[in-house]
């Protein structure tokens, strides 16, 4: 399908997907069908908005973000690869990966039988990449626009040699007052609390989430939900051959030391799909590895329909 850019055609009523210039004069892909509407950048294929029909916007953007090359995007959903958090040998490399910052190639878009809008982008390995993480990889992530947002990140290892690699979808959702925000399905997890020296603790209870808050849920269940009272709705987050889900929110005084999120901290909370620490997946040479995430908004009380897609394992 031909995706204008900005300088092309003046009537995008019947437009599917198209590119222009987004912040920073990023090139940035809009989505817009039937059940949806969506934008993803393709500067580290970072989704910054899904909005439902009939919905508020389900995604928080940093007003902050920078969009400028090599200062990775804040908010949406970032991609995180080939780690999660710092590296934990070099405290100089970049947070979460080294594909954050580069721009990837559209490989393809489709109108699905249904109507809904399946959109891939791809990138490798550079010589950028080699110098901070010595592998050869190519990488896919595939969006499908619906009454969901489906995404799915296909790392493939095209080395000679087996490497191992943490993967992440980092939701930053839009909320509207943190205290009366609630996530369920994580009881009886095993938390790790990265505020308290990773110790370890068995969840008993929907969270809470009050101050500074990043734990991390091992193995955890397909699905969880973030009950929003103060926005009625519900978010629904299920991920498959991800097994772990990290909770974070700064807090207000985190924001303190941060001026950055000093005004944002209590309108976000992100509950992110990880493979991480012990959960990192380890690929043999030509061996490929698929992480999928739904993401559905709804509101609180109402009964959701199935119409999501996922691909085979």
């Amino acid at each position: 399908m031909h995706m204008p850019n900005s300088g092309e055609g003046t009537n995008r009523s019947n437009a599917v997907v198209w590119i222009d210039q987004g912040k920073g004069e990023l090139p940035l892909m809009h989505i817009r069908n039937a059940f949806a509407e969506c934008s993803i950048y393709l500067y580290g294929a970072h989704v910054a908005s899904f909005r439902p029909r009939g919905m508020d916007e389900v995604l928080f953007m940093s007003p902050h973000s920078k969009f400028v090359p090599t200062v990775p995007i804040r908010g949406g959903i970032p991609i995180c690869f080939p780690w999660f958090g710092k590296h934990k040998t070099q405290n100089e490399l970049p947070l979460h990966g080294c594909v954050r910052t580069k721009i990837w190639d559209v490989l393809s878009n489709a109108t699905l039988d249904d109507g809904s809008t399946r959109v891939v982008l791809g990138t490798s390995f550079d010589a950028n990449t080699l110098k901070v993480w010595p592998h050869r990889f190519s990488i896919e992530l595939a969006v499908t626009v619906s009454t969901s947002l489906t995404m799915e990140l296909l790392v493939e290892n095209i080395d000679n040699h087996r490497w191992t690699f943490e993967d992440a979808f980092h939701n930053y959702f839009t909320i509207g007052n943190l205290k009366e925000c609630t996530i369920l399905g994580l009881e009886a997890c095993t938390v790790i609390d990265r505020t308290d020296d990773d110790s370890h603790s068995v969840q008993k209870e929907p969270l809470a989430i009050e101050g500074e808050y990043v734990k991390i849920f091992i193995n955890a269940p397909g699905q969880s939900t973030l009950i929003d009272k103060a926005l009625n709705r519900r978010i629904i987050v299920e991920q498959r051959m991800m097994r772990d889900t990290v909770v974070w929110n700064p807090g207000y005084h985190a924001g303190m030391a941060n001026l950055e999120v000093l005004d944002a901290w209590d309108r976000y909370v992100c509950v992110e799909s990880a493979n991480c620490l012990g959960n990192a997946i380890s690929l043999d040479s030509d061996c490929a590895h698929r992480s999928v995430m739904t993401i559905s908004a709804l509101p609180f009380g109402a009964i959701r329909h199935e119409h999501h897609h996922v691909a085979a394992e």
